[in-house]
């Protein structure tokens, strides 16, 4: 059962970059006009700057003039490839930590340490921080999804909501709202939590794992509320 609710509010560091080659190209034509009237002024010669400046210069300041058009043009359009290629990794980036956030709500739904494992990095500077305690490696974390979610409920309902995610060449965080609803085990009472959530991600490998998560409840809800 699909517990994430995207936000529509998505935002990256690399913003896309729109860029159009044909003003740059305009702007040089003007310039070497320009220089060009003043050369031919200079030796005494008549031109018309908009139609022929290219035949009534010299042939040296053409030949430079041409190469220095080509290379802008060059340049230009490299430029918008590499952008566009960065656009189009940043949004496969996007998706890949939404969906690793699915899987976040679906393993503490499940109190399920083995995909909780999928998610995590594995590693000693693996970390989770909430208003009851700190976690830190991947084996404490496991035993967070053990004790703290399976042994202390019996059923879990973690709703996730105005998904944003930040994109940073290997690193990635996340933030969203969440809103926890619980039964527990030993009482049999409904408990609800609301509250914010902050998660860091790294590129592994060419795969993204949760390296750290920090979440506490709003200030209203700190206190659960007890129906």
């Amino acid at each position: 059962m699909e517990h994430v609710r995207h936000g529509r509010r998505v935002s990256r560091l690399s913003a896309p970059v729109d860029f159009d080659a044909v003003p740059l190209v305009r702007s040089l034509v003007g310039a070497f006009a320009v220089v060009c009237q003043f050369l031919n002024s200079a030796t005494g010669g008549h031109m018309n700057p908009v139609t022929t400046h290219v035949r009534s210069c010299p042939a040296g300041v053409s030949r430079l003039f041409v190469l220095g058009i080509l290379l802008a043009a060059s340049v230009c359009v490299v430029s918008q490839d590499k952008q566009q290629a960065v656009n189009a990794n940043a949004g496969k980036d996007e998706d890949d930590i939404k969906r690793l956030i699915s899987m976040y709500a679906k393993a503490a739904d499940e109190a399920d340490p083995a995909l909780a494992s999928r998610i995590w990095c594995d590693s000693s500077d693996d970390s989770l921080i909430n208003p009851v305690g700190r976690w830190q490696g991947v084996e404490q974390i496991m035993g967070f999804y053990r004790h703290e979610m399976g042994e202390m409920y019996s059923a879990r309902d973690l709703k996730i909501s105005g998904v944003s995610v930040h994109v940073y060449s290997d690193a990635a965080w996340a933030e969203f709202n969440w809103d926890f609803s619980a039964t527990r085990r030993k009482e049999g009472s409904s408990v609800s939590f609301d509250g914010m959530e902050t998660q860091i991600y790294r590129k592994n490998r060419d795969r993204w794992c949760l390296v750290h998560v920090h979440y506490s409840a709003l200030p209203a809800e700190k206190k659960a509320r007890t129906e």
